[in-house]
């Protein structure tokens, strides 16, 4: 895929990391374009809650800035809402409002999402509402491995060293990811091994790769 500088690029998130962990190469690369005023990333929860609504956990979100610093984007271009995390199907109506805003304000081009073959309930749940909303739009999906067991590329963006050192500096930004169930994969050898498998699939060193739901052509 040519990288459009015209295009307005909108990666979304149900939590904090999950954009850098599925696209931080790729938004590397789009900086390195100079196309940083084109990039927006809207996360949309920073706290998990359980079934009484109780929060089982908040997220540091000077973590948050610091990955975005190493990737080059400014506070500006970083949202992040309050939906509650674990809880994104309890809460699809505003997921869809905050969309509709997203839509309204920025009038992206290309938007990014989880994968819809992630298992993760949040992230199924950002995907059908977020292909709902921009589903005339291009739509790709993206790869979190934790949670994607039957993800089927068609994209595959070529990552060069610097993009992917990049990726890997944002997603170890999260420091507290590595004290939590997810600190078996939050680790630069699993980050570089799925970047060297998705780029031998393409016949590159390294690459990210994504899967295809709709495509805006214009002509």
């Amino acid at each position: 895929m040519k990288l459009n500088n015209d295009s307005k690029y909108l990666f979304l998130g149900c939590h904090l990391d999950d954009v850098e962990y599925g696209c931080g190469g790729l938004i590397s690369k789009l900086i390195q374009s100079r196309i940083e005023d084109r990039i927006r990333i809207h996360i949309l929860s920073c706290q998990n809650y359980n079934s009484d609504g109780e929060i089982q956990l908040s997220r540091n979100l000077e973590e948050k800035t610091k990955a975005a610093e190493t990737l080059g984007l400014n506070e500006n271009q970083y949202f992040v809402s309050n939906i509650k995390g674990q809880r994104f199907c309890d809460e699809a109506q505003k997921i869809r409002e905050l969309l509709l805003v997203d839509l309204s304000e920025y009038f992206p081009d290309m938007i990014f999402f989880p994968s819809k073959n992630d298992i993760h309930q949040d992230h199924k749940t950002l995907y059908e509402e977020a292909f709902r909303i921009f589903r005339n739009k291009s739509c790709f999906g993206y790869e979190i491995i934790r949670s994607c067991y039957h993800f089927q590329p068609n994209l595959y963006i070529e990552l060069s060293t610097e993009h992917l050192q990049k990726k890997i500096k944002a997603v170890m930004s999260y420091e507290s990811q590595k004290n939590e169930g997810a600190g078996y994969y939050f680790n630069e050898d699993t980050l570089t091994t799925v970047s060297k498998f998705r780029g031998s699939q393409r016949g590159v060193l390294f690459a990210e790769a994504y899967e295809v739901y709709s495509l805006q052509i214009r002509v």
